[in-house]
């Protein structure tokens, strides 16, 4: 169904449609992955057990490493990425409490990182990563207000790009949540426009990014505008749905 509507999407919505789909097929693989290991350890493999204990041991290292030497960024950003790829595991083996606390003291790290190490002299590459682990870990734990208040405060704290906006509305996108996209595009594309000014893009949002070519303000205001346009045709979509699924059983 999803794949059929793809077809009749405007050539500016396509990259943005083709990231959901990229989102949905990851989500099946995942599942298929812990149905592979419930297959195996009905015959009583221990392959289930090596990877959530590696991973839980990677965990506990760096969290010592961190203990040692608080003040070292590669330490919290090292503990930041083991306790992202523990919780990943845990929720592969439906271990949900487990995840839950593992995205804690992940989103900690990165809360620790932001405040107390970066402050004002991060570069922007650290701040985008910084605050895409800090959005992450809040989402993660369903907590939407906070990932979108860390996300407002990243609009004036580093230079924008469209990775970073396409990645953050991505993520909003898996929760379906398009009223928060459409929104906090809107917001940065007022800090965008400024910095733009009366200049035309200089690449196609929806295009595949260019490496080679450094992004202007105006190109990363149009990624914003695209991403807009995108939560609210999605919106759309599914409030047609409801409305015909409503038609359907007579409600």
């Amino acid at each position: 169904m999803f794949i059929e509507q793809l077809r009749h999407v405007k050539k500016k919505w396509k990259v943005p449609a083709l990231i959901l789909i990229v989102l949905l097929v990851l989500g099946l693989l995942s599942s298929f992955a812990y149905l592979g290991a419930s297959y195996g350890n009905m015959g009583g493999g221990t392959a289930q057990a090596k990877d959530v204990d590696y991973y839980a041991d990677v965990a506990k290292t760096a969290e010592k490493a961190v203990k040692k030497d608080p003040e070292k960024e590669d330490a919290l950003l090292a503990a930041i990425a083991a306790f992202d790829d523990y919780a990943t595991y845990q929720i592969l083996y439906l271990d949900d409490n487990g995840a839950n606390e593992s995205y804690a003291k992940m989103l900690g790290y990165s809360n620790d990182l932001m405040s107390k190490y970066y402050k004002d002299k991060a570069t922007d590459e650290q701040w985008s990563k910084a605050y895409s682990y800090n959005i992450q870990g809040y989402l993660a734990l369903d907590d939407v207000k906070a990932a979108r208040a860390s996300f407002k405060e990243s609009l004036t704290n580093m230079t924008l790009t469209s990775d970073y906006l396409n990645n953050y509305s991505a993520a909003l996108m898996a929760k379906k949540n398009y009223t928060a996209i459409a929104e906090d595009m809107a917001a940065a594309a007022e800090v965008l426009k400024p910095l733009a000014g009366d200049s035309e893009p200089t690449k196609d949002p929806n295009a595949t990014t260019d490496k080679s070519t450094p992004e202007t303000p105006a190109d990363v205001l149009a990624t914003a505008a695209s991403n807009v346009q995108y939560a609210q045709m999605m919106a759309s979509m599914e409030s047609a749905q409801g409305d015909s699924a409503n038609i359907d059983t007579g409600n």
